[in-house]
């Protein structure tokens, strides 16, 4: 029993050291594709609001980033159709009209 026990506890611990060594290399290319994608989520997100919000075709939309959030503080975009202007506050995927 004691042997069994050990025998597992050393395959466990080889399999923690392999995804150990396996998980940076992987991490920071998903994150990359994440902030990525996250991005064009946001901008795509605030189109479709603003599209609503200014009674204008989601094709006729500028989104620009104003302000890149910090930890503290939301990211603020604004959205332009025409001579129609809006801004939003973006925070861990939420939107809000400013």
């Amino acid at each position: 029993m004691k042997i069994a026990t050990l025998a597992l506890s050393v395959a466990l611990a080889g399999a923690c050291a392999h995804t150990e060594n396996q998980t940076p290399a992987a991490s920071s290319s998903s994150q990359t594709a994440t902030t990525t994608s996250k991005e064009s989520k946001t901008t795509l997100a605030i189109r479709k609001r603003a599209a609503f919000d200014l009674n204008c075709d989601e094709a006729q939309i500028h989104v620009s980033q104003l302000q890149q959030g910090t930890f503290l503080q939301a990211a603020s975009y604004g959205a332009v159709c025409g001579d129609k202007r809006i801004s939003y506050l973006e925070r861990m995927g939420t939107i809000i009209k400013q």
